[in-house]
């Protein structure tokens, strides 16, 4: 099934809009090139949402769906996300800052054995791969090639891949390659791939590998080079940290 018309919704759900009470099915489908000027550019989920070898986005650089805030899905406090062997790749927040911009969850959110990757914030941004605000559950999946950008922004800029101040989040056998948050104007940054402020934080077994972020000195502030810890609480097991290309001037964080 093909959910790619280009289709532009006002307020939320360019592409698909999964109401309280409904449930959504998607197989081998593709959800893409879809926009909203409000949240989920590709799907906003109030109710269910069942995805299994799925493309939400597009191939190639900035091809897929389009939204400030969880430009490739949006899950709201009553949603939830299933997906497995999915592919939530190439979307991008236009000329905003963009906050989830492959995933942005406020609700339940399961993944498994899935890419989410290449998505883009230009104008500052955080948790471009993945933003949680409710509960989440990764496993076998790969966050690759997330970035956030700015020449000029003035703001806080917190984990290119994964930004987490929800309920709680899972993470088992995640990986993360090439993620950046490389903003070159006076800016904060909070981990330059993960930034986790969730005491229910745990990630069990992965690698962070050639990631980058900006250059302490030139920003106002950087903690946690490739990953800031903001909660006692957070647990890391069996993660290799490699091959990556950060600088920090805070003090929390690794």
């Amino acid at each position: 099934m093909l959910f790619r018309s280009e289709n532009e919704a006002s307020a939320a759900g360019g592409g698909v809009f999964v109401n309280a009470g409904a449930q959504l099915f998607a197989y081998n489908s593709t959800i893409g090139a879809n926009l909203t000027n409000g949240q989920g550019g590709g799907l906003y989920l109030v109710g269910t949402a069942h995805l299994s070898g799925t493309t939400v986005g597009g191939p190639t650089a900035g091809s897929g769906n389009e939204a400030s805030t969880g430009a490739g899905i949006f899950t709201t406090g009553t949603g939830t996300l299933t997906a497995s062997k999915c592919t939530i790749s190439n979307n991008f927040a236009g000329p905003a800052y963009g906050a989830g911009v492959g995933i942005f969850n406020e609700g339940e959110l399961r993944v498994f054995n899935s890419a989410i990757g290449g998505n883009v914030a230009s104008h500052g941004g955080e948790g471009v791969g993945l933003t949680n605000v409710g509960t989440a559950y990764l496993s076998g999946t790969s966050l690759d090639g997330n970035s956030i950008t700015e020449s000029t922004i003035t703001s806080v800029v917190a984990g290119a891949a994964i930004y987490d101040a929800g309920t709680s989040m899972s993470l088992k056998n995640v990986s993360l390659d090439g993620n950046s948050a490389s903003v070159l104007g006076v800016a904060n940054i909070l981990g330059g791939a993960v930034f986790a402020n969730d005491r229910h934080f745990a990630w069990h077994g992965g690698k962070i590998s050639n990631t980058s972020n900006g250059v302490a000195g030139a920003n106002d502030y950087i903690a946690g080079g490739a990953v800031y810890l903001g909660s006692s609480g957070s647990v890391i097991q069996g993660v290799v940290i490699s091959g990556t290309s950060n600088e920090a001037s805070g003090s929390q964080g690794i």
